[in-house]
């Protein structure tokens, strides 16, 4: 989470693990990038996060659902809200996806953009106590 490149390389390898992972592991992936970009939307995370909640395992696709809401934590991101807004329309029938839907749409809202989740400030260089 500190170092760029360190993150880079974890992402890296979490999409590894998605393409050739095991479903069991493929249902914590999604999980693992929204606390990696923790208040911090990438756009590769984004698009990766974006694709994962149209799967077809609804376990992969809630995770994703909910980790795009932890990457935009206080951001106020206009695309990952166009995406949640889309994504509330795409999944109206489904009372546990609409649920996660609503919680990510609250995060990403998080105080009017006043709040944020991500435990380091100054450009990654001071750690909050």
């Amino acid at each position: 989470m500190a170092e760029e490149l360190g993150l880079d390389m974890a992402i890296r390898s979490l999409e590894h693990l998605l393409q050739y992972g095991e479903q069991n592991i493929r249902r914590a992936v999604p999980l693992a990038l929204g606390i990696l970009c923790i208040s911090n939307p990438k756009v590769n995370v984004m698009d990766t996060l974006s694709r994962l909640s149209h799967d077809t395992d609804g376990d992969v696709s809630m995770a994703a659902i909910i980790s795009l809401g932890l990457i935009g934590a206080g951001t106020n991101n206009a695309r990952i809200a166009g995406m949640l807004r889309n994504l509330s329309s795409y999944y109206y029938k489904e009372a546990g996806h609409l649920f996660c839907v609503r919680i990510a749409q609250g995060l990403v809202h998080l105080g009017k953009g006043l709040l944020t989740l991500s435990p380091y400030h100054s450009d990654r260089f001071l750690l909050s106590a």
